[in-house]
């Protein structure tokens, strides 16, 4: 997704953007690292990986007023079945 934070400003800082993600129905993959010396929880590794043809993770995004207030929940026009779905 090319993004390092889940949150953004404003331009004028009166409001903050953030992302809530949601990975519970995507099943976990365990990665093998080769050459450890030991089994177990040095050599293995849990990810979360959406498999072609399962689901993805779920993705909301909101804003609210840096000082406090009512969270507004944006309408991304996504799981709907139209174009931007095609595009994601």
């Amino acid at each position: 997704m090319e993004r390092r934070t889940g949150f953004w400003w404003s331009p004028d800082s009166q409001s903050i953007a953030f992302a809530e993600v949601d990975a519970t129905g995507i099943s976990p993959f365990l990665i093998m690292y080769q050459g450890k010396s030991k089994l177990g929880g040095e050599a293995e590794e849990d990810h979360v990986y959406p498999f072609a043809g399962h689901p993805n993770v779920k993705v909301c995004v909101a804003v609210v007023p840096a000082s406090g207030g009512n969270t507004t929940w944006m309408d991304l026009h996504v799981g709907k079945g139209g174009k931007e779905d095609e595009e994601a």
